[in-house]
């Protein structure tokens, strides 16, 4: 082995932080070799010897370990996606949101066009990450499209669920509540269709009327999952013009409503006291003024 100097330390840096590599790198760390920042080193022949011993069991150490990694952990293949599935040890509910999954991606990327395919490439034990091998990098780009358009979808849900939430704290009535919601569902039906004729009009050649119903379900089954905890990424080893179709899950929707529904929870007893002191002032008699 005949590696620069930089290359040694750059190895080492990468590799202190495991256990088994500390006494390694300690031992090169008070060597001369951290006493240049050249890329050769003159020293005496027993130092020289010294450094060279640490040098190869780092490196023959670095590369058993990659070995060992690549054997452990599959590559993932670009033509596949990362599910995290919801939290649940329930395994009826395990096997539920599979065929769940199965059928929302199935329907709209097993087709000529897109000659895609859905299958169970790798699952991680002790987790709930399952890599779904899809055949094609055009069905990846689908599937980050339905990914994307359902978080959406469900950001916007969210979105309603709390205005919904506010307005009956409020003393509206229910002719009013009954217009917003219809209001409410014409919007999120509209976006649907509109994300649906986006994702049809960008992956197929045409339009027909009974794929687009299925890719607006399949909109909206996602949507459900990702309230629930779900997640799609695309694998490590996608080209950048296929990851950056996928949605972001740094605030998930869940997360959304939980945070909304327990603001307006908390703001319930304080309007009831609102409304409480409102009645008294205008009430003398309540106030012992006559």
């Amino acid at each position: 082995m005949n590696l620069p100097i930089s290359t040694i330390k750059g190895l080492a840096e990468y590799l202190k932080v495991i256990p088994q590599f500390t006494p390694i790198v300690e031992g090169l760390e008070q060597s001369a070799l951290y006493g240049t920042a050249q890329n050769n080193l003159v020293t005496s022949i027993r130092r020289g010897t010294e450094i060279t011993k640490l040098a190869n069991a780092l490196y023959t150490g670095a590369v058993s370990l990659l070995e060992m990694l690549r054997v452990a952990i599959p590559e993932e293949r670009p033509e596949s996606v990362s599910i995290k599935l919801p939290d649940t040890n329930n395994l009826h509910e395990i096997a539920d949101i599979l065929l769940t999954i199965e059928k929302a991606l199935a329907q709209v990327v097993v087709n000529p066009t897109i000659q895609g395919e859905v299958r169970v490439d790798t699952w991680e034990p002790g987790t709930l990450w399952i890599l779904i091998w899809l055949q094609s990098l055009t069905a990846v780009k689908v599937v980050g499209r339905l990914a994307r358009s359902a978080a959406v979808f469900a950001q916007e849900i969210a979105r309603w669920r709390a205005i919904s939430a506010h307005v009956k704290t409020l003393e509206i009535k229910n002719d009013a509540l009954e217009n917003l919601e219809e209001a409410q569902q014409k919007l999120l039906s509209q976006l649907v269709d509109s994300e649906a004729r986006a994702i049809e009009d960008s992956f197929f050649p045409s339009h027909d009327n009974e794929r687009q119903e299925r890719i607006k379900e399949s909109i909206r089954t996602l949507s459900e999952l990702i309230f629930k905890g779900a997640e799609i990424h695309p694998a490590l080893t996608a080209p950048v013009e296929a990851k950056e179709v996928f949605p972001k899950y740094d605030e998930l929707p869940t997360s959304t409503i939980k945070q909304l529904e327990d603001k307006h929870e908390q703001a319930l007893p304080d309007s009831a006291e609102d409304e409480n002191d409102s009645t008294d002032e205008q009430n003398p008699e309540a106030n012992g003024e006559t």
